[in-house]
């Protein structure tokens, strides 16, 4: 199979690239002119450099492909304006689905996120829950997402959209500010701690988009892609404090301020489009993120397998390795 992968030099960009090719797949891939494409190279990727809203460089990247991963992205870790926001993840992508038409190429898989469903008031969510735009990063997925649903309604744009939580794993740069805080000492979790978040390793991520790309008579259509089960807030931090050699404060902080906090920033958000600083560090702490993945069982066969141990550990050897830890 011949793909193209954008993102590719990205954390879940180069598992995914890694992954298709011990698998006998041809990867193309575009990258921006200033990132580093040598590993890629090595592994013998067809790497095309230029801009994401550069057509020509689209098709020379997508020339003869069958499926298209696209995972460029600016996310909430870099905290980018709205405007560049929109700029990368909605009119890139635009741009990324009409090459696809154009070039008849079978399968588009977009990357999208569980943000899009906010703090989460009913849990679980499923891919017919509520969405809520209440960020920058949020709010240009969840417009993107829509928009290529309104290109596979009135063009037949052959997309599959995949949704998924924070991923860890080695090279994940996900959890580094919890890995710092917790590793500082004196970390407080706010409130009881026990609710639950989802997480996923990167190599079960990577597993449920390749079966985006090949399973047959599923455009149209979202999954998500998040870990076997989900796990409290207690047990996650008790399980970073473990891998780091620390010793975690028996101290809570109060959870009443901090909604009150984030619901303040929502309403700024919505009302402006500006969001108050840190906001977005305690929204881990606020609900009970659980995704559903019985439609990615049933109609993928997704079967995520890695725990969350192994991730956190992987993850904070990578960081340990850097000097970061």
């Amino acid at each position: 199979m011949n793909v193209c992968v954008t993102g590719a030099t990205g954390f879940l960009g180069g598992y995914l690239v890694s992954d298709l090719i011990s698998r006998g797949s041809r990867v193309s891939a575009l990258v921006r002119p200033t990132s580093d494409a040598a590993k890629l190279e090595r592994a013998g990727v067809h790497v095309v450099r230029g801009s994401f809203t550069d057509r020509s460089a689209l098709e020379r990247a997508m020339q003869g492909v069958d499926v298209v991963y696209h995972l460029a992205a600016l996310t909430s870790r870099t905290a980018p304006s709205k405007q560049d926001c929109y700029q990368t993840n909605v009119a890139a992508t635009d741009l990324v689905a009409q090459t696809v038409l154009d070039l008849g190429i079978t399968r588009m898989v977009f990357c999208s996120t569980a943000a899009v469903y906010g703090v989460i008031e009913d849990p679980p969510v499923d891919e017919q829950s509520r969405t809520k735009m209440d960020s920058p990063y949020a709010e240009t997925k969840l417009v993107a997402e829509q928009r290529l649903l309104d290109a596979y309604r009135a063009q037949g744009l052959p997309v599959v959209i995949a949704r998924f939580p924070g991923v860890l794993g080695y090279g994940s740069p996900s959890f580094i500010g919890l890995f710092l805080a917790i590793g500082a000492g004196g970390f407080r979790v706010i409130g009881p701690g026990n609710n639950h978040t989802h997480i996923s390793h990167v190599k079960d991520v990577v597993q449920g988009l390749r079966l985006c790309g090949e399973t047959a008579g599923i455009n149209g259509r979202i999954y998500n892609l998040a870990s076997e089960h989900p796990v409290t807030v207690n047990e996650l931090v008790t399980g970073i404090a473990h891998e780091l050699g620390v010793t975690l404060s028996s101290v809570r902080l109060p959870r009443f301020p901090y909604q009150m906090f984030h619901a303040a920033n929502c309403m700024l958000y919505r009302a402006c489009g500006r969001e108050l600083p840190r906001a977005s560090k305690y929204e881990l702490f606020l609900s009970d993120k659980v995704m559903s993945i019985a439609r990615a069982r049933k109609e993928l066969g997704f079967n995520p397998k890695i725990s969350l141990r192994e991730g956190l550990r992987d993850a904070i050897a990578w960081h340990r390795e850097r000097g970061e830890l």
